[in-house]
Formats: structure tokens, C-alpha cells, sequence
């Protein structure tokens, strides 16, 4: 796999069936959709399509977080957090209807933006880390599921020029240390 300049990173690896669906998030709250079938296919030296050119983002928006989702069914919820710590949590249904100028996943307040996006079963662990070295963890339990367009809670209580880096759910598979 290569990339189009030397600056370009690869953040992220999915594997998708035909039949999934990429939700793109923008860093104002929007969600968009597209289908794993539209995502051209490009040999190994390819260097793909930008993101953008598949979808309509408004030119000063832009990508903040993308989940590869194939059944809107069960009991997933995606959970959100933003730059000023605020977390929220929604049932994976509510995204299942889509339009092609994009909904809105999340409230983002004035000089807030959308930061990360995850999907989380009941019960599953949390974790927020912060550009100023705190981090917590907590049960999702403790954040009440909200309807798409609530801002959310707040997850971590931020010092003033903090804001967060980082949110993981915890695969309970796994451990998670801090040191």
C-alpha cells in the first residue's frame, strides 16, 4: 500500500464486506454514509481516492472518525466524544436511516469538535486521555443513551488549553494498563 504524498499517513485498516457500510463522522457532528461496494478498488501500488471525492463534506468541515458497521441490529450503541471531554452514547439504530447530504450524529457546541467515535456493547469499559497526560476510565453504564443530536455528558472535567486525544473502548479480551 503507498500513499499519495510522503506526508500522508494510513490511520486505519478495515476489512468490509460488499454488504457493509463505512459511517464517516465530521468533526461538526455530521454522519455520512457509503457503501463498502462504492469504494473503488486499487491494485497494492494504487494510492486510492481521497475521502472527500466519494462523499459531500461542506469545504470547512472534515473527517474526524469512520466505523465500519454491517448489521444496525442488536444491542451496539456508538459512543461519541468530543474535544472539550464531552461523551455520549446512541443505539446503532438511529444511524440506520441515511441521507446524501449527511445527518447529524452528535450536538457539537461552538469551538467543540467532534473527536472520536466508537462502537461499544452494554456494559463495555471506557477510556478518555487528554493532551495534559490525565486519562479515566469508567463503565459505559454511567452515560445514559441519548437521541443523535444531544451534545452528551461530560466525561472528563478538562483544565483550561486541555483537551482530549483519546477515547478506547476496553475489549474485555484484553487488558488495559496504565502506567
Amino acid at each position: 500500500m503507498s500513499t499519495r504524498t510522503e506526508e500522508d499517513i494510513i490511520a486505519d485498516l478495515f476489512v468490509a464486506s460488499t454488504h457493509s457500510y463505512m459511517l464517516i463522522f465530521t468533526v461538526r457532528g455530521k454522519l455520512h454514509w457509503l457503501k463498502a461496494w462504492k469504494i473503488p478498488e486499487v491494485g497494492t501500488t494504487g494510492k486510492g481516492k481521497p475521502i472527500v471525492n466519494l462523499i459531500h463534506i461542506d469545504p470547512d468541515d472534515r473527517v474526524a472518525d469512520m466505523l465500519n458497521v454491517y448489521d444496525f441490529e442488536g444491542p451496539t450503541q456508538v459512543v461519541t466524544a468530543s474535544l472539550r471531554g464531552y461523551v455520549k452514547k446512541t443505539p446503532l439504530s438511529a444511524y440506520s436511516n441515511p441521507r446524501s447530504s449527511g445527518i447529524i450524529a452528535c450536538g457539537v457546541d461552538e469551538g467543540d469538535e467532534l473527536m472520536s467515535v466508537a462502537l461499544a456493547e452494554n456494559e463495555r469499559d471506557m477510556m478518555l486521555f487528554s493532551k495534559q497526560g490525565k486519562a479515566i476510565r469508567f463503565n459505559s453504564t454511567q452515560v445514559r443513551s441519548m437521541g443523535r443530536t444531544a451534545r452528551g455528558v461530560r466525561g472528563m472535567r478538562l483544565r483550561r488549553g486541555d483537551e482530549l486525544i483519546g477515547m478506547e473502548v476496553v475489549d474485555p479480551e484484553r487488558a488495559a494498563l496504565l502506567a
